[in-house]
């Protein structure tokens, strides 16, 4: 038999070119994890959640005549201010939020 070559000779790439590129991969993926990771810490220091239960707890407490008025309290970045209005009818309650970093401020009236 003559010789029939059975199989072409396939280059590979080089031990040199697969730890480049396995570099280069690690850091595109090093990048982006720092980059997503930071914008979830942004997005949780300036989320606003646990201030909404604190306020929707405060006022559960003002219509069940548990809340002593004046009350400022701080939660993480913001600053709640609950104070009672008299009205002609009905008490009234003024909830005033600001987030100190963003200037971000709600006023909130909720009456008995």
């Amino acid at each position: 038999m003559v010789g029939i070559k059975l199989f072409k000779k396939i280059s590979a790439s080089s031990l040199v070119e697969a730890l480049v590129s396995t570099v280069i991969i690690m850091i595109v993926f090093g990048i982006t994890i720092l980059s997503i990771s930071n914008l979830l810490e942004r997005k949780i220091k300036s989320s606003s959640f646990s201030v909404e239960q604190e306020v929707n707890k405060q006022i559960y407490f003002f219509k069940n005549n548990k809340l002593e008025l004046p009350l400022t309290t701080e939660k993480g970045n913001w600053l709640l201010e609950f104070e009672r209005e008299l009205n002609i009818q009905d008490t009234l309650l003024t909830v005033t939020v600001k987030n100190q970093i963003s200037s971000m401020n709600s006023t909130y009236k909720v009456y008995k």
